[in-house]
């Protein structure tokens, strides 16, 4: 999971105009259940501990549910190393960026939020420089923290700030959700019980739409033996890595050999036209 970068301080105010919806950010597209009642792979979204829920959405059928749990035996399939695992949601997106400084995040969220936790939604749009990760720049982010309970559901809107603009170019963006701010910063795993709710997910912007991930099918999923892959445009790689970012698999095969690695989740990442889509898939 690519590492959220702090940043000084957050600018909440007005909100621009031209509304441009994220792909699948109401959470209406099928999802899959990964590992039942903790991940899913939802379209449009990449990797993540999160579930789609089917009753009380704030519009639609269908919201997107990040829940911090104590589980010793999922954390034992998964090699997490806690028993507490922070729930959380993301997707990183590679590509050209027009008009940054406009960008507004607008969600629908609910919460309920244990003491001494913070959960918290980021946005933020970057310079990457090289292919190393680590130099990567913040250009521009907004985010917000809560904590207690919401108990309706409640509109946010968290226009970006600059944050360290001049000189760089804007060439992907990262959305990222969790229900412990703690865990986003390497600081802890949460405290069980806590959840954030999100529906209807937007980005207001001058431009055109948004997309998180590319039309990518992953399927069977779970996979016994083979994990097939497929896609309307042109695939140049293909990556399974563990969670903790060990590469198992790297080609441009669209039908993959899973059968002699281990059981648990696994993350895929999928390079079509130039535009990564990332998720999870679970090898039986």
């Amino acid at each position: 999971m690519k590492k959220i970068l702090l940043f000084a301080s957050f600018l909440i105010c007005g909100i621009s105009s031209n509304a441009q919806i994220v792909v699948n950010g109401n959470f209406e597209s099928p999802a899959t259940p990964l590992l039942p009642g903790i991940a899913y792979d939802s379209p449009g979204w990449g990797q993540g501990f999160y579930t789609i829920e089917t009753s009380g959405a704030y519009a639609g059928a269908q919201y997107g549910k990040i829940k911090t749990i104590f589980d010793p035996a999922t954390a034992g399939l998964l090699q997490w190393p806690s028993d507490t695992i922070a729930g959380f949601i993301q997707q990183y997106v590679p590509g050209a960026i027009t008009n940054p400084a406009s960008w507004t995040l607008n969600f629908a969220y609910k919460n309920i939020v244990q003491a001494g936790d913070s959960a918290a939604v980021f946005l933020q749009i970057y310079d990457t420089l090289t292919a190393d990760p680590n130099d990567d720049v913040v250009m521009y982010a907004t985010a917000n923290v809560y904590t207690g309970t919401t108990a309706n559901w409640t509109m946010e809107s968290l226009p970006v700030q600059e944050f360290q603009a001049a000189g760089y170019t804007a060439n992907a963006f990262l959305i990222i959700a969790s229900s412990s701010i703690g865990f986003l910063f390497n600081e802890g795993n949460g405290y069980p019980g806590s959840e954030l709710w999100l529906d209807n997910v937007q980005i207001n912007t001058t431009t055109g739409v948004i997309e998180l991930s590319t039309n990518v099918n992953v399927y069977p999923n779970p996979a016994n033996d083979v994990l097939n892959i497929s896609t309307n445009g042109e695939i140049s790689d293909i990556v399974i890595s563990t969670l903790d970012g060990k590469v198992v698999h790297k080609s441009q095969e669209t039908s993959i050999d899973v059968s002699k690695l281990n059981g648990g989740m696994y993350i895929y990442q999928v390079t079509v036209n130039g535009k990564v889509t990332k998720g999870n898939f679970v090898k039986n």
